[in-house]
């Protein structure tokens, strides 16, 4: 296993209670939220609500919010190429573009894709094939493969 830092706690505490007077910080809640039942615009909310008595070292989680009000940690990720928001891993291009798991693998091994739109083709046969989307041709991107 190695002498690197453990990844668990070597004595893990149970946090406070819900209703435990002596807690002074910030309890948060996570849930999902679906708008009009749609699974592809999911988002993570998180709730924080603030014990009554606030001591000098008190963190805030999001300063401008006022406590129990649902904040949207971060926008749903959609891939460049093919606009899917489900995927098993998310990977990001050099300069961060996020890309699925399919896409950003098809990347990395051929590094072609469209520069107007972002579309990474599939492999074919044509050095510079032209993209589907928009027409555009498929340019490789500086490097190669590693």
């Amino acid at each position: 296993t190695g002498g690197g830092r453990r990844r668990k706690q070597a004595a893990p505490r149970r946090g406070a209670e819900p209703r435990d007077p002596s807690f002074r910080g910030v309890t948060l809640r996570m849930r999902l939220g679906l708008p009009d039942g749609d699974a592809e615009g999911c988002r993570l909310l998180i709730t924080a609500r603030g014990s009554r008595y606030w001591g000098p070292a008190s963190l805030s989680v999001c300063p401008d919010a006022p406590l129990g009000t649902p904040r949207l940690l971060a926008a749903p990720k959609r891939c460049a190429s093919c606009k899917t928001r489900r995927t098993p891993l998310w990977r990001a291009a050099e300069n961060g573009t996020p890309l699925c798991n399919a896409c950003g693998i098809r990347y990395k091994k051929y590094r072609v894709r469209c520069r107007r739109c972002w579309n990474i083709p599939g492999k074919s046969g044509t050095p510079r094939p032209q993209c589907p989307h928009c027409g555009e041709q498929c340019h490789p991107a500086g490097g190669g493969r590693r």
